[in-house]
This record gives C-alpha cells, structure tokens and sequence, in this order.
C-alpha cells in the first residue's frame, strides 16, 4: 500500500505504530512482563462487587472444607475447576457448558443449588457475565475467600491480615503541611536536581500553542491561529492565549467531559432494556456550566453531594444532585431490598472514590483489605445517604422543565443496619452517621428541613473542610493527570493502599494548597501549571536521562499523549469546517450507527435514534450516551468505562484503531469535505497540511504526497465508473427507529440525483419490533421512467451476499416496491423472475437453475418489452409472458445480505440509453474522481501520529 511510504518517516501512522505494538505484545508475553491491564482491573471489581459477596451469602455455608458437601469447594478458583463428584463447575468463558449455572438455573432436577431458594434472575446474570470474562479471582487461583464470622455488630474477628490499622503517618490522610517552596517549578527542579536529570529546553512555540489548545478547549488551532501566536513577541503572549482559551465554551466541553467519566455519566439505565434516564443531559450541561463560570470547586462538590438542601442553590443545586443518580439502575430487580441498598452502595461508593479517591465501597461486605475502613464505618458513611432516593416520579419541577434528583423522607433520618456480609436481607447492629476514623471521625451535626434530614449537607460541608487536605489532593492530581497524562498519583480514584503512592508527594501538596489558597479555582491552577517550565518542556527523548528516568516520574520531560475518542472526533470535524459551535446542551444527538452495530442489540435500535447531519457535527460531549450501545468510533478508541467511577482511561494500540481511520464512514466524510475545499486552492497538497497539520509540507512530505496521488490515480482509473449498492441494516429494528433512520442509510448506494432510495416491506411487529421480509429489501430505482427496459453488464458479488435483483417497471408505494424483479441467486445458483404487490406476498413466475462458477464477475442481461420478461446469466436464460405491470416505471437494483459492484451496468428505456459506468453519461464525473483521490490522501494525513497526537 501507498500509506507504507509514511510508515517509513519518523512520523508513523497508527497502521504502523499497531505493527510495531503488536510486535512489543508477543515479546512482553514470552517474557511474561505485561502490566495488569484495564481489564483485569474491570475483572476484579467485578468479582468484588458482585461474585464474592453471592459466594459467601449462598454458596460457602456447604463447599468449604470445613462442610464439604458433593466434594466441591467454592471458595477457591481451583477448586471450582477441579469440581467435586458431579464434575467440573466452572468452564472458563463459557457459562452455557458451566455446571454451576446449569445448578443455579434449576435446569438439572438432581442437581438445584442452592437447594432452599433459587437465585434471582439477575444474580444469575452476574454469575453468568463473570464466568464468560473468565472467571476473574484476586491473588493467586487457590487463593480462598475469607469467611471469619462476624459477631452480631458486624465487628471482624481479630485475624492477622485483617481489618487493617489505623496509621497516623499515612500520606493521603493527613492535613497539608506549610508551604516551602516559592513555586511549582522549585518543587520540580529541586527534585530533578536530586536525581541529576537535566530538564529539556522548552518546546517550539507552534508545540505550545497547539498543546494549549487541546489541553483546555480539546481542539486543534488553526494555522492562522499558530501564526499570530509564532509572531507575537508581547512577554505575556502565552498568558494572553491561556486566558483566551479559558474563557471559549469549548473549556467546559473538555474539562466537563473529563468530569463525566469520574461521575460514570449516561443517558440510560443498563441492563437488557437498558431505558433512557430522561433529563439525565441536565446534569451534563450542568457540569459544562460550572466549569465554564469557574464555579469553587469546593461549592462543586457541595451542589452535587446536597445542592437540594442547601439554600441559595435553586434550580442548579437541584440539577447538580443528579450525581446520585448517573449509575446502573435495575428497574424490575428481583430482589427490591437488595437493589436498593445495592443504589445507595453506587451512591456512596462513587462519593468517596470521586471526591477522597478512597475505595470505601470495598467495605459493604467485610473490613477493606488494604485500607482503615471497617465495615461498620461503611455503613455509618452509608447512613448519610440513607434516607436519599428519586423523586415518586422519578423527576422535579424547575424553572425551564424538569430535572433528574432526588429527595429525602422528611427531617426524620431512616435507620441503617449493619448488613451481615453484605446482605441487605440479614440487617445486624444499628449505625449512627460518623465521618471515617481515618479521616479524623466526628459525629455531624446536620440541620434539618422539611423535605430532608439535613445529612448530606453536613457530608458535603465535611468534605470540603475536614476532609479538605484530601479532597483537594484528589482534585489537584486529577488536573495535573489531564496536563501530564498521568497524574502524580497513577491512581486517581485510589490514593489508599491498594493505589500507586505519589510519584512526588510535596508537589501533589504544593498543588492542593495552591487549590485551596487559589478559592478552589480550577482555572487558577490551569494558570499555574501551564506557566510552568515542567508543563512547556519539549517531550524529545533524551538516553541519559530514560537511563535514571525511564518513566519520566520526574517530569524532565513532557510525555507524548493520544487524544482520547471524543477529541480525535472533534478536531476532525474542526479541520473538516463542519463543527457545529451553535447545538450546545439539550438531550443530545445520535451518531450514525451501521447495521451490525444496531443489530448487536437485544431489542435493535430501541432507545437510539437518528439526527441530521448538522446535529451529529456538534462535539462529542452531546452524542447521547446509551451503555448498552457504545458508537464503535469512541469504544474503539478507548471510550470511558460508564458502569463505575473511572479515574483514568486506558490508551491501548490496537490494529482496528487503524482500519477505522483509513476506512470509516465518519473519517471519510471528513476527508471529502477537507478534500472539496483545498481543491479550490492553488496548491491543494499545501492547504491540505495546513488544514489538518496547522503546518506546511517539507520537501520529502511534497514528494511522496505527489507519488501517492499519481498511484491513486492510477488505481482509480481501473475502477472508474464502477457502481456498488450496499446493504446496510439489522433484520430486525424497533419501529421507531426503523421510521427515523432514512432510507440512504438500509441501502447504500451511488452518489447524485440519479437515484431514490426505499426502506422495503418490513411487518410482523412483536413488542415494538418489525422485521424486514427477506423477499422485499430494500432497494433503489433510477428516476428515468420507461415501459420498455433492456439492462446488460456484469455484477461482482461481495462476501455474504445472498442476492441481486434487477427491477424493471418498478415503482415505490411508500416505501414497498412493486413491480417485476429478475432475481439472480449467487449461493443456491439459480435466477428467477418474481412479481412485487404490496400488500401480497412475492410472487415467482419462472424459474431456471443457472452456472455460477467462481468468478469475479457475473454477466447478465435482462428485458421486459410488452408482456415478455426474459434474463440471461452467463450462458443460463429464462423467459415468461405477464402483463399485470403493463405501465411505465422504473429501473432498479436491490442486493442482499451484501453488497454487489456493477463494473459494467448499461439500460436502455424506451430508446434511451445510458451507460451508468461512462464517464461522458456522469456529470462532473472527472471532477468527481479527482476529489475521491484528493479525499484519500486527506485521510491519510488524518492518520498520522502527529494529529491524533498531542506532545
């Protein structure tokens, strides 16, 4: 391929960077030196959250070895493989072959567990969704799970290893000390001084300013824009352009999306309907707004922990408490007790991990195993969110509509019990609300309302003053992390024991104070850090350095990062010309999904819509967040985990990263725009760099530009004319999804205004769902009409194609065709003449077995001249008499199951001739040609490294 000649420059595309890393993955398996990954952590929290606590509440009573009942254990990994007299119980990946699920789902009558009561439907469905990830186990695979009996209170036995003790000297838990360094850099140049690390020299002023603009708006400057800023010599240039970027909308958009994965933002609920959280965007702009005004972060964290008990809020502190209510909801739980405290468990579990980077959730069913949190502290912290829940209707009145909060029970807080290894069915002792020991302890002392008991305020106000040494550490990491791409801790969301331990704790300290002294302005820290000389340092390698420093720990340089998903979208649509600045906020739009995404669905298309163009060009904070359904450009691109807080996202180099760049629906539209508007130009290759690149060519980029263009010219030229009609639709669609999506998008076809485009006959509705009837697809008819046609060329058939029609005195009734079809069978090997009525089913007139051999390209002909319909295929022909379609209509094409290519497609209609593959019949038909070759080179330059990535 052309693209290997930019593969051969320092400046790689992905396609090369994915060569070279999977290289790097098989040599990091032989020599057995892989770093967990993203999801093996997504493993574990799994197990934690949902396997252990199943195991020992319905399982470990009988299969330990102290009760050994059918010779199986289920404490350990190994030993539910090796199984006991019924077999195996666990088949690695597999749930449907894993006796145990065969046990649970009482499908054996000799074989029920647990023997008393069955598992509920969605405890199932966890056991299941564990084993198909490979049944993740902590530690080792004999590693057993603890099942020390807990007294009545729920206090843990006295066990080495247990319950961990308090340490007063822990880092994270204690208060900031005084301040002893001028600046940010005399932390940093003191420490590099330490290791004698020599710093890089700062980075070119084109590095800086497009590294400010991604930093803060997540956009890419234009070239004009890194001009004016190369030739402004003013000594304050790059806080003037610092300020500016601040105060654009885009700030909010960028820094509000970084927010949202922390928050585990979406718009639906999960599970199999997985329904739309309605008013769930409010919550969203909310946090875009905040951001934008610079709000306190203290008040920040306020608003969204009590903003519905604190006055002077109003209808935005409402808003805010939306934050309870972004998580996974079941909304027909078998069990309602357990869904309930298994929410407020979401609740507090996202709390703490968001604004103390503490994993207190690891408590509900036992003492944390690596932090100071007992269980009792677990549920004396639950206690302040215990009397939270939705309003009766799920929503609240405001001001312009209605919001996605919640309310409380009255001023009369709800008891909370210790729950018996996590049980919400086994309640223990009683709690009272108490801050966490390790954070200093207290009792609050909340003021109640007449709506709410006044607790979470208090929570609120702890957080932001007690707690504030640590809420400011987590907040000032997280800044840091977006500036660095990493954070000083490598863990944001654990700055416990089981976390990664700063990296530089006086400067994670330095940060914090300057935080907190700063009124809690974030913008002021983005000031500060971006002054600094470790954030404007070149990222360029250097040996002595990566000797001592490998990993850059103490920031001699600054570190390469990959935009994230959203910000390569956007930055193309940038570059593209078509941002849409002006759709801010609201419900959201829909990407463009094709058929095999949607038809991955359990119910397709139910939930998602579709949005024109102009709505789909607005930046990828608004595309609708549906957890059941991902658009394959984010999750491919490493998409944030919507199911729990995530502090950092992981950045693999994976090979289709690369074949969605080169081939994608979305990159190519953006292509053909930039394509269609550097042709225009005196130099096309020129404006071309500049669009994307904010930069012009060398003269080795001009050269092999030049070659690569005079290759595709040629590869066009053999293919000039071809015509190709692609299905594109799940089988079966939702109807409201199905009447949104236009009839372009079922059958993909040529480009003009030689064409209309229909949906097919689609019935048999069950549940909301309408299938397409295989005999009537969708399908295209030229807008020439005639009574007589006369078609002949060749066709090549695309993988999975199951069949070609050819229709001739066609016409569309709504969207359903009727008409004659000559329908040519390329997997049974036959050709048929069929007659289309819409409301009849289709009807075949003749048929002939045909010689297909494996070919590439297929011959035909085919005619209707008064009442006689004939077809030939290859050396096969059938004719028939019919006069039921005597008026004129038109000619057209279906395919299914794939597509079909016509090199050669020529109809004649009552005379009239047109060569559908000439070049003289096409309008504009060279201009065309030369703008799909220019768009294949500007999709070239959307590869490169050097704009998906930012140094």
């Amino acid at each position: 391929m052309v693209i290997e000649m930019f593969v051969t420059r320092s400046n790689w595309t992905v396609l090369g960077i994915v060569h070279a890393c999977l290289m790097l993955a098989f040599l990091c398996l032989a020599l057995n030196t892989c770093a967990v990954s993203a999801s093996d952590i997504k493993g574990i929290t799994f197990f934690e959250r949902h396997i252990r606590p199943l195991l020992i509440d319905q399982c470990l009573e009988c299969h330990t070895p102290e009760k050994l009942k059918g010779g199986l254990r289920l404490d350990t990994l190994q030993g539910m493989l090796e199984g006991g007299d019924s077999g195996p119980a666990l088949t690695l990946g597999n749930p449907k072959e894993s006796l145990i699920i065969k046990a649970v789902q009482y499908s054996n009558a000799e074989l029920q567990m647990p023997p008393k009561n069955k598992m509920g439907q969605g405890t199932i469905a966890h056991l299941r969704e564990w084993i198909a990830m490979g049944a993740p186990w902590p530690g080792k695979f004999t590693h057993s799970i603890d099942t020390t009996a807990k007294s009545q209170d729920g206090e843990a036995a006295n066990k080495e290893g247990h319950a961990p003790a308090i340490k007063k000297d822990y880092w994270a838990f204690q208060p900031l000390p005084g301040q002893h360094y001028a600046s940010l850099d005399e932390v940093i140049e003191s420490r590099l001084s330490e290791k004698q690390l020599t710093p890089n020299p700062e980075a070119s002023r084109r590095t800086l300013i497009r590294r400010a603009y991604f930093d803060l708006i997540g956009l890419p400057p234009t070239q004009a824009e890194v001009e004016s800023f190369e030739t402004d010599e003013r000594p304050d240039a790059f806080e003037q352009r610092v300020d500016h970027l601040l105060s654009m909308p885009g700030y909010g958009e960028r820094w509000g999306r970084h927010w949202l994965d922390v928050v585990r933002f979406a718009q639906s609920n999960g599970y199999e309907r997985d329904d739309e959280k309605q008013e769930a965007w409010r919550y969203r702009d909310y946090v875009i707004k905040s951001f934008n005004e610079d709000k306190p972060y203290d008040l920040f964290m306020q608003e969204q922990l009590a903003g519905d008990e604190m006055p002077h809020t109003g209808d935005e502190g409402i808003v805010a408490t939306g934050f309870y209510r972004l998580g996974v909801y079941d909304d027909e739980p078998d069990d309602k007790r357990a869904a309930e405290f298994d929410g407020l468990d979401d609740m507090l579990r996202t709390s703490s991990e968001t604004f103390l980077g503490v994993t207190v959730g690891c408590a509900r069913c036992h003492d944390h195993m690596f932090d100071p949190v007992p269980q009792k502290e677990y549920y004396e912290m639950l206690s302040f969110f215990r009397s939270a829940k939705p309003y009766p209707d799920g929503f609240l009145e405001i001001a312009d509509g209605k919001a996605m909060a919640i309310t409380e029970h009255g001023p009369d807080p709800m008891d909370t019990f210790i729950m018996v290894r996590g049980n919400a069915g086994r309640p223990s002792s009683k709690v009272e609300p108490r801050f966490p020991t390790f954070l200093g302890g207290g009792k609050p002392s909340p003021v109640p309302t007449d709506q709410s008991t006044g607790l979470r305020r208090s929570f609120a106000e702890w957080i932001s003053s007690d707690a504030s040494s640590l809420a400011a550490r987590v907040m000032a990491n997280r800044v840091w992390h977006y500036h660095f791409g990493k954070g000083i801790v490598t863990t944001p969301n654990d700055f416990g024991r089981a976390g990664e331990p700063p990296s530089d704790i006086r400067l994670l300290d330095w940060l914090a104070r300057e935080l907190m002294q700063g009124g809690w302005s974030i913008k002021h820290l983005h000031r500060v850090i971006m002054q600094s000389k470790a954030w404007k340092r070149s990222s360029s390698s250097n040996p002595a350095n990566e000797t001592t420093d490998p990993d850059n720990r103490f920031l001699w340089r600054q570190n390469l990062r990959r935009l994230e998903a959203e910000t390569i979208r956007d930055a193309m649509l940038k570059v593209a010309g078509v941002l849409n600045r002006g759709g801010r906020g609201g419900r959201g739009f829909f990407p463009a999904l094709n058929g095999e995404v949607v038809a991955g669905g359990s119910r397709p298309g139910r939930g998602w819509g579709w949005s024109s163009e102009q709505e789909q060009n607005q930046r990828s904070i608004y595309a609708f967040v549906k957890r059941t359904m991902v658009y394959p450009f984010f999750e491919i691109f490493d998409y944030t985990n919507t199911e729990s807080p995530l502090g950092v996202r992981p950045t693999t180099t994976v090979a289709p990263q690369a074949l969605l760049l080169l081939n994608g629906e979305f990159v190519n539209h953006c292509a053909e725009r930039i394509a269609a508007e550097c042709l225009k130009k005196e130099n096309p290759v020129q404006s071309a760099f500049l669009k994307t690149l904010s930069r012009l060519p060398d003269a080795d980029e001009t050269r092999m530009a030049e070659t690569y263009l005079e290759k595709q010219t040629t590869r066009y030229l053999t293919r000039s004319g071809y015509i190709q009609f692609t299905p594109d639709y799940s089988p079966a669609l939702f109807d409201g999804y199905q009447a949104a999506v236009p009839a372009r998008r079922f059958l993909k076809g040529p480009d003009g205004n030689r064409w209309n485009y229909f949906k097919g006959k689609w019935d048999g509705k069950y549940e909301g769902i309408i299938n397409n009837r295989p005999d009537a697809p969708p399908f295209a008819l030229a807008r020439e009409r005639a009574v007589d046609w006369a078609i002949r060329g060749r066709f090549e058939s695309g993988k999975n194609n199951t069949g070609v029609a050819l229709l001739l005195r066609g016409t569309a009734v709504g969207n359903v065709y009727e008409g004659y079809a000559c329908h040519i069978d390329p997997v049974r090997g036959s050709a048929s003449i069929l007659i289309h009525r819409k409301d009849q089913d289709v009807t075949e007139i003749a048929k002939a077995p045909v010689d297909l051999p494996e070919q590439i390209h297929v011959d035909f002909s085919a005619s209707i001249r008064g009442d006689v319909i004939s077809i030939k295929v290859n050396e096969s022909s059938l004719e028939v008499r019919n006069n039921i379609f005597a008026d004129s209509g038109h000619f057209g094409v279906t395919a299914s199951g794939g597509s079909v290519t016509f090199p050669e497609l020529v109809v004649e209609g009552d005379g009239r001739s047109i060569d559908f593959n000439n070049p003289s019949s096409h309008t504009n038909f060279n201009k065309r040609s030369e703008q799909l070759v220019f768009r294949d080179f500007c999709n070239l330059l959307l590869n490169l490294n050097e704009f998906v990535y930012v140094d």
